[in-house]
């Protein structure tokens, strides 16, 4: 399958009528030291027609109920006797389920660890107008610091191609952010603007038999159905990143 974009005409009218976006994530009490500041990031965005969703996968439901004590409703998975990967998948679909039943144009997968003063991140990425799009933010810390960025060659593109295969870029990765559009394999969910016509079509799951996560997996699933991920380097937000364990 080949995705097609919107017409121009089209998308300049949706544009015009302010496209509904889902902005979702997980989260979990190990977040408790950021979560309020996203919080109010979030409610700070200066576009009109946005709703806020928040999957909590912690070892109890207290986090989700101080999460909606703040005006952010917030849906819970059970974490108990499952491994980070599945109940991280579980939170991800929750938070799609999410954007299909409240009829989203679109939803923004933001993670609670990701920062950034631009209030105008929605109508940056919608900009674009393609089916998804993502900000860039750094990975792992010290000397492991790298950008959440999976390159393909153009060769690649259309090859049948496993994730292992895939170049991450490291050391000189600083090189691909010159503020334009990159096309990449896989740009994580951290701060990922997708269109319905694709959250509807795939889920967000994990597999047993390998180790990907989520966004590894959705990354997949988008290339074999032949829907393009893009980089949008001019957005670089501050990822204040810690462990995803439970308390």
């Amino acid at each position: 399958m080949t995705f097609v974009h919107l017409p121009q005409s089209l998308m300049n009218s949706s544009l015009q009528s302010h496209p509904k976006v889902l902005v979702c994530a997980p989260t979990n009490r190990v977040k408790d030291y950021c979560q309020s500041q996203w919080i109010q990031q979030v409610k700070s965005l200066d576009y009109p027609n946005y709703s806020v969703f928040l999957s909590d996968n912690s070892s109890d439901e207290s986090f989700r109920d101080e999460i909606q004590a703040q005006g952010i409703e917030c849906g819970y998975v059970n974490p108990i006797g499952k491994i980070n990967m599945e109940y991280m998948a579980e939170s991800h679909e929750q938070c799609r389920q999410k954007a299909i039943e409240c009829n989203a144009d679109y939803m923004l997968h933001w993670e609670v660890d990701l920062f950034s003063d631009n209030k105008y991140i929605i109508q940056d990425l919608l900009y674009h107008n393609l089916p998804v799009v993502g900000c860039t933010y750094h990975i792992e810390n010290g000397a492991s610091s790298h950008l959440c960025l999976i390159m393909t060659s153009k060769q690649r593109h259309e090859a049948e191609i496993g994730l292992s295969t895939f170049p991450l870029l490291n050391g000189a990765d600083m090189m691909a952010v010159d503020g334009k559009l990159l096309r990449v394999f896989n740009c994580g969910l951290g701060c990922t603007l997708i269109h319905r016509d694709v959250f509807t079509q795939i889920k967000f799951r994990w597999d047993v038999n390998q180790t990907f996560h989520p966004d590894s997996s959705f990354a997949e699933d988008c290339f074999y159905k032949g829907i393009p991920i893009y980089a949008d380097t001019s957005l670089l937000l501050d990822h204040q990143n810690q462990r995803w364990l439970h308390y």
